[in-house]
């Protein structure tokens, strides 16, 4: 897949939420604490204002079934690689 070039296709990079009332004892309740889901959510409705229709992003591959537990329409937007060790994939979430 080429890489994306559209105004209605928005980059989100270095996202990260932190809760610290509440810290996870695992990376995966830190990518699915309600925290992360709501920040998440908010750059959705602000993209969605904006005229987007995607994001994009890159994230480790458990990432994927995370954000569609939390009801996230993602996908994979090329099969995922191995970079330093680690699993990663591109990653078209539809608004």
């Amino acid at each position: 897949m080429p890489i994306p070039c559209s105004p209605e296709i928005w980059e989100l990079s270095r996202f990260s939420a932190v809760d610290f009332s509440n810290p996870p004892s695992s990376t995966s309740q830190a990518v699915s604490s309600p925290v992360s889901i709501a920040i998440l959510q908010e750059a959705i409705n602000f993209a969605r204002e904006q005229g987007a229709k995607q994001l994009i992003t890159t994230s480790p591959l458990g990432v994927e079934r995370l954000l569609r537990a939390a009801g996230f329409r993602a996908h994979r937007a090329g099969p995922p690689m191995t970079i330093d060790g680690y699993s990663m994939f591109a990653c078209l979430i539809d608004i």
